[in-house]
């Protein structure tokens, strides 16, 4: 039995108990207190309200004291927790939402201490195309103090509670890499999983440790797999052959600092023309440095697939329907 369930049965006893007496000693006495009912009726009158009748006996004056105490008690005891409850809000940092109601919004799965940094970088000035945000984690306390980012409260492993996340309504899905977990791939491998077989649809990104477990995020169709292993044993590599690459790359993908990589659908003005032509004239007209195209194609099965060129020569030419990352100092806006 839960505590609270526990003090609303005692309180009933208490009252009845005190509803019961009152009526032995006032039955005889008092015609407004002659029977059972109206002792309770009288007891729950005064509570709410005051005396409406005043007891004759001593045993009812006596039941009435200690209704004024229990009164006493019971407004301490609301204001004590009222404000128990806001210095809980203040030090857990907000409300827990039992289910997010969003579109197209964005689902980070699990809690890291990496993820306030990631949250930071998805509200950050720089980004103009904003979407709610729904943070998932098995936590007993919101960790956030911030308005803006729903918590949820769950297991991202669990179907049930990802649909009050908001998944089969969600445009992308963060799913991070605990450290703190026995195998924090596995793990991360287990919730990609879960998403990807409730809504196929939703822009799947995650994180892993050992590029020998994406095969398996491969065969659940994730969208977008950033190994840290690799990534990192990469740019060290590269950073020790060509001093401040690692700095350089830091930088292209820090919001609020120097400039980011940006990606943009290419502009009607810009479709026929050749790859090169392309970068001097949005460097010259727009301030912007073309670095890639992305388009789409189809794979030996017929499946579709985005691939992503890098600094194409003469041969590509910008067609409708393309993407292009862009460096910038702000996300552009290109008509």
């Amino acid at each position: 039995m839960k505590e609270r369930d526990k003090y609303v049965l005692t309180a009933c006893a208490v009252f009845l108990i005190e509803s019961t007496a009152l009526y032995f000693f006032e039955r005889n006495v008092n015609t407004k207190l002659n029977t059972l009912d109206q002792a309770l009726w009288w007891i729950v009158i005064f509570m709410s309200s005051g005396f409406e009748v005043m007891p004759e006996t001593l045993g009812g004056k006596v039941v009435a004291t200690f209704l004024v105490v229990e009164g006493l008690l019971l407004l301490g005891f609301f204001f004590g927790n009222f404000a128990a409850h806001i210095v809980e809000r203040r030090l857990s940092g907000g409300k827990i939402m039992r289910r997010a109601k969003f579109k197209d919004h964005i689902v980070v799965c699990g809690w890291t201490p990496n993820t306030p940094k990631i949250l930071d970088e998805l509200t950050s000035e720089d980004v103009k195309t904003r979407r709610k945000i729904v943070v998932l984690a098995n936590l007993e306390r919101n960790p956030l103090n911030r308005e803006d980012i729903t918590f949820v409260k769950g297991d991202p492993t669990r179907d049930e509670d990802l649909k009050r996340a908001g998944i089969m309504t969600a445009n992308t899905a963060i799913i991070t890499l605990n450290q703190a977990s026995d195998n924090p791939d596995a793990e991360a491998i287990l919730i990609a999983l879960a998403v990807e077989s409730l809504n196929r649809d939703v822009y799947t990104c995650v994180e892993l440790e050992n590029p020998e477990n994406e095969k398996h995020l491969i065969h659940a169709h994730v969208d977008e797999i950033v190994c840290l292993g690799r990534l990192s044993q990469n740019l060290i590599v590269h950073s020790s052959l060509k001093h401040g690459l690692s700095r350089l790359f830091s930088e292209l993908v820090t919001h609020n600092f120097g400039h980011e990589f940006y990606k943009l659908q290419v502009p009607k003005r810009f479709v026929g023309e050749r790859f090169p032509q392309a970068v001097k004239r949005l460097l010259d007209e727009e301030g912007v440095i073309l670095t890639a195209v992305e388009r789409k194609t189809t794979d030996e099965q017929g499946e579709l697939k985005m691939d992503i060129i890098v600094n194409p020569g003469n041969d590509v030419i910008l067609k409708d329907g393309d993407n292009m990352f862009v460096i910038a100092e702000k996300e552009p806006e290109i008509q």
